[in-house]
Protein backbone atom coordinates (compact mmCIF):
# COMPACT_ATOMS: atom_id res chain seq x y z
CA UNK A 1 0.00 0.00 0.00
CA UNK A 2 1.04 3.56 -0.67
CA UNK A 3 -0.43 6.59 1.05
CA UNK A 4 -0.56 10.01 -0.61
CA UNK A 5 -1.90 13.39 0.38
CA UNK A 6 -4.53 15.04 -1.79
CA UNK A 7 -4.03 18.67 -0.82
CA UNK A 8 -6.85 19.99 -3.02
CA UNK A 9 -9.46 17.74 -1.36
CA UNK A 10 -8.30 17.62 2.30
CA UNK A 11 -7.75 13.89 2.28
CA UNK A 12 -5.28 11.03 2.35
CA UNK A 13 -5.67 8.36 -0.30
CA UNK A 14 -4.47 4.76 -0.24
CA UNK A 15 -3.07 3.28 -3.45
CA UNK A 16 -2.79 -0.48 -3.92
CA UNK A 17 -0.11 -1.21 -6.55
CA UNK A 18 -1.29 -4.82 -6.93
CA UNK A 19 -4.77 -3.81 -8.07
CA UNK A 20 -3.90 -0.28 -9.23
CA UNK A 21 -6.84 1.10 -7.28
CA UNK A 22 -7.02 4.23 -5.19
CA UNK A 23 -9.42 4.71 -2.29
CA UNK A 24 -9.94 7.46 0.24
CA UNK A 25 -8.26 6.50 3.52
CA UNK A 26 -9.02 9.59 5.64
CA UNK A 27 -10.50 13.06 5.35
CA UNK A 28 -8.78 15.77 7.37
CA UNK A 29 -10.00 19.27 8.34
CA UNK A 30 -7.37 21.10 6.27
CA UNK A 31 -5.02 20.25 3.40
CA UNK A 32 -2.62 17.46 4.44
CA UNK A 33 1.06 17.57 3.52
CA UNK A 34 3.59 15.35 5.25
CA UNK A 35 2.99 11.72 6.21
CA UNK A 36 4.84 9.40 8.58
CA UNK A 37 4.00 6.08 10.24
CA UNK A 38 5.06 5.36 13.81
CA UNK A 39 6.27 1.97 15.07
CA UNK A 40 2.70 0.95 15.96
CA UNK A 41 1.45 1.61 12.42
CA UNK A 42 -0.38 4.83 13.26
CA UNK A 43 -0.22 7.44 10.50
CA UNK A 44 0.71 11.02 11.41
CA UNK A 45 0.16 13.93 9.07
CA UNK A 46 0.94 17.62 9.07
CA UNK A 47 -1.22 20.10 7.29
CA UNK A 48 -2.87 23.42 6.88
CA UNK A 49 -2.56 26.32 4.52
CA UNK A 50 0.12 28.93 4.23
CA UNK A 51 0.06 30.98 7.48
CA UNK A 52 -3.25 29.50 8.62
CA UNK A 53 -4.43 26.31 10.33
CA UNK A 54 -1.17 24.44 10.95
CA UNK A 55 -1.91 21.17 12.72
CA UNK A 56 -0.67 17.65 13.29
CA UNK A 57 -3.25 14.87 13.11
CA UNK A 58 -3.13 11.26 14.24
CA UNK A 59 -4.85 8.91 11.79
CA UNK A 60 -5.78 5.47 13.09
CA UNK A 61 -5.69 2.34 10.92
CA UNK A 62 -9.46 2.69 10.59
CA UNK A 63 -9.00 6.14 9.03
CA UNK A 64 -10.34 7.95 12.09
CA UNK A 65 -8.67 11.37 12.41
CA UNK A 66 -7.82 13.07 15.69
CA UNK A 67 -6.18 16.46 16.02
CA UNK A 68 -3.02 15.97 18.04
CA UNK A 69 -1.75 19.55 18.27
CA UNK A 70 -1.65 22.97 16.64
CA UNK A 71 1.63 24.69 15.69
CA UNK A 72 0.63 28.37 15.46
CA UNK A 73 4.19 29.57 14.79
CA UNK A 74 4.69 27.30 11.78
CA UNK A 75 4.42 29.08 8.45
CA UNK A 76 4.30 26.14 6.02
CA UNK A 77 4.68 22.49 7.04
CA UNK A 78 5.73 20.44 4.05
CA UNK A 79 6.92 17.24 5.64
CA UNK A 80 6.67 14.84 8.55
CA UNK A 81 9.00 12.33 10.19
CA UNK A 82 9.04 10.37 13.41
CA UNK A 83 11.53 11.19 16.14
CA UNK A 84 13.85 8.23 16.91
CA UNK A 85 12.39 8.09 20.43
CA UNK A 86 8.86 7.84 19.07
Amino acid sequence: MRFVTVYSHNRIDRYDPATRTTTTFAEVPAPPMGLAFDAAGVLWTTGGTLRKGRDIWRVERSGAVQRWCELPDAIFMNGCTMHPNG
